[in-house]
């Protein structure tokens, strides 16, 4: 299929292509998937010739990328997926369809994995379910002495008959037993109110109090059928500090965040959903909730169930106890340390508790939650799916019906098919290419931009605009086949007339007669992958099968060679721990946390090879062709005895090695994680590559242990698509040592490759708050006291380490050497909000200093607590020779104090998204970059503002969901925005808004009060001279629609205001006192190439009725028969420029001459 699409000549045949292909699939054979599994930050090719079904569960972490190839049909049904994770799809071949199904709890397990079962982290799992594991008091089927975990077997020996922890039912506050009962239409145990007395105890096999330290994942499945329930620790703490598991009540998690530090260095779900625990609560009598905390470092820990530290200050009969110099006595410790105002035990009902203290990858955490959920609730996360699909030219998106929160950027024909309706959303994006058109074979269609539709002789074009934007269905065929007609009140697009038609005609709303459009493709078409084949230099890069079954690793002393690497290990030094070169395995299920404190996790398979001290290792690899390689491995680290630098080198041989990437890690978890590097420019041929100790590295008193997995060399191909990791720009990679407790310079002194500087204090209540600082999750620089003003954004990064940007001026600078091309800048940035002072956005200008020259890549502001890729707007231009010096600087939006959290620092190239000339054009810094022209209204009228989506008054009167980012701008009447353009050279350009109106009743969405057409504009500067582009339609929808209009710049470029106005007058005419507001976001400016021209036949009749619009976009003056425009008939050359009076009926740059028929005389 894919020799046929590029064998097309033409978009017109491409499109004849695409429909037999859509006839045609129907009959393939589909084969179902086996269940597919994707890691954070990890990408899967879908690589179908022919149609294929995903038919089988897929399970998405963070970060993560679906790809298409090939050219057939790949299905995918959105019931399939099972996390609440957004869906990303690129398409680079064939045809993706997207099918709205149910999700199905079949797909989810209904028992944990065996391997996790087995697993030595596994430390607590107790299931209220399961009867067998319940002791009852004597001549009760209710009441609870004891709970065992479900893998006692009862084969104890007599003096230790048990072989994990219990919960035992403790009487010392009450004398009251749990309940096994039905709880919310679920059995579970519950412990009462909060402050009922009632709790139990975690004993060890002996009998001795028992405290699980190091916890890393802990799922506990929960409810509070009332109010008073909801307080207390459902995982308590006997002694010491506030527990880490504490309810906040109306919270999930207590509101005394300075107690409550554990907590914060954690993820938490709900019910299989991220959740801030610190502002949303779980709602009373819900039903069974699953809580999923993801430590990110090891200091959870808890002791009991439903207790705060034994602060039941009164007995059982009612007497209080005794006083010692004015604090209560806890007569279990024989202690004062311990203080309180009421009774602090009992509360809630408990379902299921697994803890492991082992961090789980992200497949197996997803497994045990989703196993909890499917089991407690009969219900699976996600509510919704949202999917976002990136094509290249020349493939096509299907539409099926119900899809909603659905998104297609790039060059993508649209076809929907099935009986009802769908919809796709607008996005702020590339728009145009000679590949699109849109197809529709049934249903309706919502979509929020415009491509050309595929039409034909006969045909009517059925759109009718409804407030929620516009609603397109099948064209009706069969009609006079000399006539084209456009029906409906939306708006419609073609780009050709067909052969045949005489007579076209516009019966209602828009119709755009338009040559195609080609924009900058933003996803490359398939390359092959120049992998690097180990195999073809007799190495291994996945270490499997070189560990004999029944063994957990082989050993390799110095010289020796092993699937063709090569082990370095220098002699020990007396009184030093030995260096080593292993290959770790835990195919036999050995205990590899007993054995050297190594994770058993290994990334591909079984085997990961484990470089110890001193040591190195390398191997021969054969570089298939001339160019630029991408390394990534994955590299884990020994608990706490990490830190000694590994370099990674290549070279011809081992006397001329070039280092070009390190690998350190400090942070004592044993959790693989992604490094990569860019190797130099390469010939083909054979290379020695080294990880290897640095020369003159010290020897240390610990075990300074690597793992490395899952290793691969790839060719850099098609920048468009390839991304430039810059060095060190997760942060992860450090110098020796824990983080400070403060928020000192002293942090990011530990950090490779970046300079800090301490930006002035901005007169902050701390003035120290405006320093630079690394927050290291692992480490203590969060655990402060200060940590009761910050709520931490840990959601959506894959590492440990991220960077507080905080305060005004320069934060951090880095160089690096980029490979060559055209970049931008991008990275995960957060706001961190200060609870204590209410501040709530933050903002980072970025600039590149390259030789003698510094540009300014402009400003990105978040107000949002959630890591996720932005973009800084400009892009810039590199040899491959000459280093980049990157500059970050924070910038207050708030005078008073902002915050902000960077990581995963990354180059982009340019192509993916073709320049927009307008600064700001999400408006995300309000209108700071624009100029504005409000006319005279009544008192109680605002003109035109920055409206934040979060306020109430967008919420209330403006579309049903905010576009993107925080802000648009509301223009109310005949007020103006605009903006000073260079254009850099001149051409086509394409300038898009998308806008909604505003509602006239919020209970009734309609048009109402967003009758304010927007016209678009572009004028000369100083000439006083206004060059019309077009309007919107008369009554702008109340969802975002995007809007496009075409303008040529001549040659020489120039400056120019671009800009929209309002088009309703207050009161103007026959218009009630209102105000007519529309409000806009996400404008663009780019340029763009025509592909051909927009011909008509001379003998074309065009026909639009009084009330419709029709937009000329293509370039000269099309000769035509007649022309009857808004019901009247013109002569000569009709355009937007020689008719400025049609604004709003006429529009575009191009012209159509009718000449005038005459006058015929007749004699007899």
């Amino acid at each position: 299929m894919q020799k046929t699409y590029n064998e097309v000549g033409s978009w017109r045949g491409l499109k004849d292509v695409l429909s037999v292909f859509f006839l045609s699939v129907g009959a393939l054979a589909l084969t179902a998937a086996e269940p597919i599994v994707v890691g954070t930050g990890e990408t899967h090719t879908f690589s179908n010739e022919t149609a294929f079904v995903q038919d089988a569960a897929v399970t998405l972490a963070d970060r993560v990328l679906l790809e298409k190839t090939k050219g057939g049909t790949l299905t995918l049904e959105t019931g399939r997926f099972t996390e609440n994770q957004p869906v990303n799809v690129k398409v680079r071949e064939g045809v993706i369809k997207v099918v709205k199904t149910e999700q199905q709890l079949a797909a989810y397990p209904d028992d944990l994995p065996a391997a996790l079962k087995e697993d030595s982290g596994l430390a607590l799992w107790f299931d209220t379910a399961n009867a067998a594991s319940l002791v009852f008091k004597a001549g009760s089927d209710t009441e609870v002495c004891e709970m065992h975990d479900v893998r006692e077997t009862g084969d104890g020996s007599a003096e230790r008959p048990y072989l994990y922890t219990r919960a035992v039912t403790n009487f010392q506050c009450s004398t009251s037993y749990p309940q096994r009962k039905e709880v919310s239409g679920k059995i579970g145990l519950s412990l009462g109110t909060y402050g009922g007395g009632v709790w139990m105890n975690w004993v060890k096999p002996d009998g001795t109090q028992q405290k699980v330290t190091g916890m890393r994942n802990v799922f506990v499945v929960w409810t509070a059928v009332n109010a008073n329930e909801r307080s207390g620790s459902f995982l308590g703490q006997r002694v010491g500090v506030s527990p880490c598991f504490q309810t906040g009540g109306g919270t999930l998690w207590a509101a005394n965040n300075n107690e409550q530090l554990e907590i914060h260095a954690a993820r938490t779900y709900l019910d299989g959903i991220e959740f801030d625990g610190f502002s949303q609560g779980i709602t009373a009598g819900t039903g069974a909730h699953v809580i999923d905390v993801e430590a990110l470092d090891a200091g959870l820990f808890a002791s009991c169930f439903a207790n705060d530290r034994d602060m039941q200050l009164t007995w059982p009969d009612g007497t209080q106890h005794t006083n010692e110099l004015g604090k209560a006595l806890n007569p279990f410790f024989n202690t004062t340390a311990q203080t309180g105002g009421g009774n602090r035990v009992g509360g809630g009902t408990i379902y299921e508790v697994i803890v492991f203290t082992r961090q789980l990858a992200p497949a197996e955490r997803l497994a045990v939650s989703d196993y909890l959920n499917a089991k407690w609730r009969g219900a699976v996360p996600p509510q919704s799916v949202t999917v976002t699909v990136e094509t290249a030219t020349n493939t096509a998106v299907e539409v099926a019906d119900g899809l909603g929160g659905f998104t297609v950027k790039g060059d993508a024909a649209i076809v929907k098919s099935g009986d009802s309706a769908a919809s796709i959303r607008s996005s702020f994006t590339v728009r145009g290419s000679s590949s699109s058109y849109l197809e529709m074979t049934g249903g309706t269609l919502r979509l929020g931009y415009a491509i050309p539709f595929k039409v034909a002789a006969g045909d009517t074009i059925n759109v009718n605009r409804m407030y929620y934007g516009p609603e397109i269905a099948p064209n009706t065929a069969g009609g006079d086949a000399t006539k084209l007609v456009k029906a409906g009140t939306g708006p419609a697009t073609i780009d050709a007339i067909p052969d045949g038609v005489k007579t076209l005609q516009v019966t209602g709303g828009e119709l755009t007669l338009a040559a195609p459009e080609k924009a900058a493709a933003i996803v490359s078409a398939p390359v092959e992958t120049d992998a690097v084949d180990p195999a073809a230099s007799g190495t291994t890069f996945s270490f499997e099968g070189i560990v004999p079954d029944g063994q957990t690793n082989v050993g390799y002393a110095d010289g020796n060679t092993f699937f063709g690497w090569h082990a370095i290990v220098p002699p020990q030094t007396s009184g030093k721990p030995d260096s080593s070169v292993r290959v770790y395995s835990c195919k036999s299920g050995q205990d590899l946390a007993n054995d050297w404190n190594i994770t058993r996790a290994a990334t591909d398979g079984y085997a990961s090879l484990v470089i110890k001290n001193n040591a190195s290792a390398w191997t021969t690899i054969r570089i298939p062709e001339r160019g630029q390689y991408k390394f990534t491995v994955q590299v884990a680290g020994r608990s706490g005895e990490t830190g000694l630098p590994r370099n990674l080198m290549i070279g011809p041989d081992n006397d001329h090695l070039i280092k070009f990437g390190e690998i350190i890690r400090t942070d004592g978890a044993q959790v693989f994680h992604e490094f990569t590097a860019i190797t130099p420019l390469l010939e083909a041929g054979d290379y020695n590559f080294w990880i290897k100790h640095p020369d003159g590295g010290e020897w240390y008193d610990k075990d300074r242990t690597y793992q490395f997995d899952s290793m691969s060399f790839v060719k850099i191909g098609d920048r468009k698509d390839f991304v430039y990791s810059i060095p060190n720009g997760d942060f992860e990679m450090h110098t020796l040592g824990w983080f400070n407790t403060g928020w000192t310079l002293d942090n990011t002194n530990k950090v490779l490759f970046f300079t800090v500087t301490q930006p002035a204090s901005v007169g902050t209540a701390t003035g120290d708050e405006a320093l630079g600082a690394i927050h290291g999750r692992n480490g203590f620089s969060f655990r402060t006291a200060r940590n009761a003003h910050f709520k931490m954004p840990w959601t959506s990064a894959d590492d440990l380490t991220q960077f507080m940007l905080t305060g005004s001026g320069e934060g951090l600078r880095t160089t690096f050497t980029p490979p060559a091309g055209t970049w931008r800048f991008a990275a995960d940035f957060s706001f961190l909000k200060l609870t204590a002072h209410g501040t709530s956005s933050y903002s980072a200008d970025a600039k590149v200093i390259i030789g003698e020259e510094e540009i300014t890549l402009g400003n990105v502001q978040v107000g949002d607590q959630k890591l996720v890729r932005r973009t800084w707007p400009r892009e810039f231009t590199v040899d491959g020779e000459t280093p980049v010096t990157l500059v970050l600087s924070g910038k207050l939006v708030q005078v008073f104090c902002g915050h902000g959290i960077l990581d995963n620092l990354v180059l982009v190239p340019a192509r993916n998204a073709p320049v927009n000339l307008l600064v700001d054009g999400g408006f995300e810094n309000g209108t700071t970059s624009w100029s504005t022209t409000t006319t005279p209204k009544p008192l109680n009228v605002t003109g035109i503002s920055v409206l934040d989506y979060a306020d109430t008054l967008y919420t209330t009167y403006f579309g049903q969901e905010a576009f993107q980012g925080l802000k648009c701008v509301r223009i109310v009447n005949d007020d103006a925005l605009y903006q000073s353009v260079t254009f850099p050279t001149g051409g086509v350009y394409r300038l898009s808004v998308n806008a909604q109106g505003r509602w006239s009743n919020p209970s009734a969405p309609a048009f109402g009060n967003g009758r304010n057409p927007l016209a678009a504009y572009v004028t000369v500067r100083g000439s006083g001279v206004t060059n019309w582009l077009g309007a919107t339609d008369t009554a702008v929808m109340t969802n975002f629609h995007e809007y496009a209009f075409q303008v040529r710049v001549p040659e020489a470029g120039g400056t120019y205001d671009v800009g929209f106005r309002g088009l309703s007058v207050w009161p103007g005419g026959d218009a009630p006192a209102v105000d007519r507001t529309i409000v806009i976001d996400a404008v663009q400016l780019y340029k763009v190439e025509t592909d051909g021209v927009f011909e008509m036949p001379e003998d074309l009749v065009i026909n639009a009725a009084a009330g419709t619009q029709l937009k000329l976009d293509f370039d000269g003056t099309n000769k035509v028969r007649s022309i009857s425009v808004n019901g009247r008939k013109y002569s000569g050359v009709v355009s937007l420029e020689t008719r400025p009076e049609l604004l709003g009926v006429l529009s575009g740059r191009g012209a159509l001459l009718a000449h005038p028929a005459g006058t015929m005389l007749l004699f007899r």
